[in-house]
């Protein structure tokens, strides 16, 4: 796996591509339709092989890590029998099998290959997806107690204009976490002049502003499509003359500036004096436009190395008085090469009306006139103009003043944020916001930028920001006393800083600029922000690195929790008492404890019961997230379903025969041979054809591959009684709605869930517990083209009385009052929705 081919083929994106494209049409096209009448045992097992071929390393190992994962993300999908059935073993033996694939280092690029030829195969075949119910389906029958929600209709106003530095420690602190994460910072010639000695405040401040100062390609055409908007904005294509002589964006106002006129040969430093430099007669009127865009790209990046040209030109521009600042195009002009090449391929755009490429007959652009395009492309509303700047300097101890001066300048009530002082909090105390008669700034309302595909992080941290015992966790600096020596606190530090800006800055819109660079730094694969994710998926991903980092002072936790580690097994009425215990002590000595599961635990009784002889085999689990599959069955007279019914179809009796059931150890007479015979498989205890290359695998064998031992477990007639139970619910509920298929790529299941603003489950011991909604993601759209959004009762203690609630609609930096969600006066007491994807409950105290 590590021979030279190997290395050079992944670094190589389009002799990657071709390898894939050719395996597909040799190995899996011939067959692919009769793979999908296959039983999927054999689908599964079949693909595990694969993947034990791959870890040999063998000279055809990339042949079969690739065989595999078109099974994983094409052929197992689509499977007949997979899509229909219900077998829970199967499900989650595929999720392993897929994380094992798409956890091999370096090969990230790969696998978006793969995935992304399978979903354009799947467009090429007319692949049965499962039915789905949608909300406009013919109406329902519903009774007073329940409310259809819709997306309320978003206006102008409701977008809120960009925050700005809200402290000098906000300085201090977010510099600190950036240079922890720093892991690339190189030296040359070019000397980095942000880190030298000399820095100054201003320096730092306007360091802080460009780094927030950005505009998304999507934004950047939404305005230039607009035939009014196109004319008020000014582009500068910071680029090497070499590359700005052969393609630039197309704008009616345009300047080319090569940026090695920043750099001072003779004293080997940057130039720190516009002298003549703008001399190009639109810098004379930048004052005459409403945007001032700035882009480069990776090729002059990288001649520059380290020297920070880009903000050398934005410091040069900021030296003077200016009424707009300059905003630079988020991913460069990679990035809008790529924009406009799949809005051509989408919607029929010409690549021309957009890009101007130099050409023997046109060496500077002619003139622009661009046919308008259709409506769905403007995906996003222009961003909010730009905040004026004072023609002072830019010194931090000025900052506060000309906050107050430009907040008293806004007009619309969600942007206008009276004068205030926020003082430093104690050691674990909070920031503190004086009475303020502006809700926003009361309840620290924020909207959060979204960055291209960012959505589904911005309406997840909603939801954090709104949990009252994680927000105060990290606002404070509580956290810190529970992060060890030898532990790198970097997503922790990130949430501090960002849930502070949000907390301080209550009527404007934030950009995570660290906090997505820190989980980029954690997760290269997931490709933050050009790639959207699954947001439960992430959420999953923050708590279990929160948890790493916040397990290392576990003295201190229990001394401080010790409900963390106190059990009584008789009040929670477990089936073994024994192996709960053994399981307990298991989980705490590998798991450890953190204040996340204080917050987001609960526990599960699992039972396997044989209905020969009573035998029953019982074991333990925690989770943070409830993960619910959406039942067939719906209301009598209603196309809906109950939250209630998905919870009870996770905790009903379910009966397993055939295959599908348990092989008791006690009455099986076949038992200990069967023991002796898994001990000896794979990963997931499957029968195995051995010493067989992928490539001797034809499609007549998967016929024949049934081992004995099913056969004869068949003929016994096994009866198997499998149940969970709840034993433990923790303070704060996630509900996640399985709407999507294993995969991803099939429809999207848009059955309408009717969830209760109060919600009641009981436990096995007979307790029942009650459950107050404060906070919910929706979705819109199919898991590869779709959109994020979140529901938030802002009300401090998430009170649903019809007169202190307070519910708010977050899509991004976009932001909405939601009134008369709930209405409990008079009965209305749960909201239908097809598009609720994860809901948030905090656990009544009576």
């Amino acid at each position: 796996m590590e021979s030279i081919s190997l290395q050079h083929l992944v670094a190589n994106s389009d002799e990657l591509t071709k390898l894939v494209v050719s395996i597909y049409n040799s190995k899996i096209k011939p067959i692919y339709k009769q793979l999908l009448t296959l039983r999927p045992i054999d689908l599964l097992e079949y693909t595990e092989q694969l993947f034990e071929y791959f870890l040999k390393g063998n000279t055809d190992s990339l042949d079969s890590f690739i065989i595999g994962y078109f099974y994983i993300s094409l052929v197992i999908p689509t499977s007949h029998a997979m899509i229909k059935s219900s077998n829970n073993d199967y499900i989650a033996i595929y999720q392993d099998l897929k994380k094992y694939y798409e956890s091999q280092p370096n090969l990230s690029d790969l696998l978006f290959i793969i995935r992304s030829e399978s979903e354009n195969i799947l467009q090429s075949f007319d692949v049965d997806a499962p039915s789905s119910h949608s909300q406009h389906e013919e109406d329902n029958t519903a009774d007073s107690s329940t409310t259809i929600w819709q997306a309320p209709f978003l206006e102008p106003n409701d977008q809120l204009k960009l925050a700005i530095i809200s402290s000098e420690s906000e300085l201090e602190s977010e510099t600190e976490v950036e240079a922890e994460i720093d892991i690339n910072a190189n030296e040359s010639k070019y000397t980095n002049f942000i880190n030298d000695k000399t820095i100054n405040d201003e320096d730092t401040y306007l360091k802080h502003l460009y780094e927030e100062c950005f505009i998304t390609p999507h934004e950047l055409f939404s305005i230039l499509s607009n035939p009014s908007d196109r004319l008020k904005i000014l582009i500068i294509d910071l680029r090497l003359s070499r590359y700005f002589n052969l393609q630039t964006i197309r704008s009616p106002n345009l300047i080319k500036f090569d940026p090695i006129e920043l750099w001072n040969n003779r004293d080997q430093t940057p130039v720190l004096h516009r002298t003549s430099l703008f001399s190009n007669p639109l810098f004379q009127k930048i004052d005459l436009f409403s945007y001032i865009i700035i882009y480069s790209d990776n090729e002059t990046t990288t001649a520059f190395e380290s020297f920070e040209y880009n903000f050398s030109f934005f410091k040069l521009l900021m030296s003077s008085s200016m009424k707009v600042t300059p905003n630079f195009l988020l991913g460069g002009f990679e990035k809008w090469e790529q924009l406009i090449s799949s809005y051509s391929e989408q919607y029929g755009i010409e690549t021309s009306n957009y890009i101007f490429t130099n050409n023997k007959r046109f060496t500077e652009p002619p003139s622009w006139n661009p046919p308008p395009v259709p409506h769905e492309i403007r995906k996003r509303p222009p961003p909010p103009p730009p905040p004026n700047l004072p023609s002072r300097t830019y010194s931090t101890r000025h900052t506060q003043g000309y906050r107050e001066q430009q907040q008293q300048q806004q007009q619309h009530h969600h942007n206008h944020r009276p004068k205030r002082i926020v003082t430093r909090y104690t050691k674990y105390g909070l920031p503190h916001l004086p009475h303020s008669s502006n809700l926003y700034v009361q309840l620290s309302i924020s909207g959060l930028r979204n960055l291209g595909n960012t959505c589904y992080i911005n309406s997840m941290l909603q939801c954090l920001f709104a949990t009252t015992a994680f927000r105060n966790l990290f606002l404070s600096n509580r956290y810190k006393e529970y992060i060890g020596t030898k532990v790198d606190p970097h997503l922790s530090n990130s949430f501090h800083i960002l849930f502070r800006k949000m907390y301080l800055n209550g009527g404007c819109a934030v950009i995570p600029v660290l906090f997505l660079k820190t989980c980029n730094f954690l997760r290269p694969d997931l490709r933050i922000p050009d790639v959207q994710q699954d947001t439960q998926e992430f959420l999953i991903l923050l708590l279990d690195q929160l948890h790493n980092e916040l397990k290392s002072n576990q003295d201190r936790l229990v001394s401080e929790h010790p409900d963390l580690i106190e059990y009584d097994t008789d009040s929670m009425d477990v089936e073994n008492a024994n192996e709960y215990k053994k399981w307990f002590a298991e989980s705490l000595e590998n798991e450890g404890l953190s204040l996340i599961h204080e917050i987001f635990q609960g526990q599960l009784e699992n039972s396997l019961e044989c209905q020969r002889c009573n035998y029953t085999s019982t074991n333990y689990s925690n989770f943070c997230t409830l993960s619910l599959s959406i039942p067939n069955k719906r209301r009598k007279f209603r196309k809906l379903v109950d939250l209630e019914d998905c919870i009870s179809l996770f905790i009903e009796n379910e009966m397993l025969t055939g295959e599908n059931a348990w092989n008791c150890p006690k009455c099986s007479s076949s038992s200990n041979n069967n023991t002796s015979k898994r001990k000896s498989r794979g990963f997931f205890k499957f029968s195995k054809h051995k010493n067989r290359s992928h490539n001797d695998l034809t499609f007549s064998e998967y016929n024949h591959n049934s081992s004995s031992d099913d056969v004869k477990f068949s003929k016994k007639k096994l009866v198997t009684r499998k149940s969970t139970s709840f034993i433990k619910l923790p303070n704060l509920l996630i509900i996640h709605l399985s709407r999507f298929s294993m995969s991803g790529l099939l429809d999207k299941n848009n059955t309408d869930i009717a969830y209760p603003a109060i919600l009641t489950i009981t436990l096995k011991n007979k307790e029942k517990c009650r459950f107050k909604l404060y906070g919910v993601v929706n979705h819109f759209g199919n898991l590869n083209n779709g959109h994020y959004t979140s529901l938030i009762n802002k009300e401090p203690s998430h009170d649903l009385n019809p007169q202190r609630q307070k519910w708010f609609y977050f899509d991004d930096e976009t932001v909405k009052q939601q009134f008369n969600y709930f209405d409990l006066d008079k009965n209305v007491n749960r909201i239908s929705s097809s598009d609720v994807y994860v809901l948030f409950y905090e656990k009544i105290i009576e």
